[in-house]
């Protein structure tokens, strides 16, 4: 898969100059670990959001923060997880460095 094939969301931040270094460090995270993005995107589209919902009410957690520590605590991909979905510019960089 390419960069492109992933719709990766806009980075938004305070600059143009943090945009384009999360967008930089972003794309070279993917190029370095294609692996694990691909398999983390995969997961990502196979999701049932209606499972994904309930689960997150059993633990009393948003869809977002249940998700994002199932990524940390059992698939342990986080960082990839981040660059998939975020528009953080600052969270990008800060897991991508």
């Amino acid at each position: 898969m390419k960069e492109s094939d992933y719709n990766l969301p806009q980075i938004t931040g305070i600059s143009q100059k943090q945009i384009s270094c999360a967008t930089e460090l972003r794309n070279r995270y993917i190029e370095r670990n294609k692996r694990q993005i691909k398999q983390t995107h995969e997961l990502l589209a196979t999701l049932d959001q209606d499972v994904l919902k309930e689960e997150a009410e059993k633990h009393n957690n948003t869809p977002e923060q249940f998700l994002r520590e199932f990524m940390r605590t059992v698939m342990f991909c986080e960082s990839a997880y981040i660059v998939l979905t975020s528009t953080d510019a600052r969270e990008i960089i800060d897991n991508c460095k």
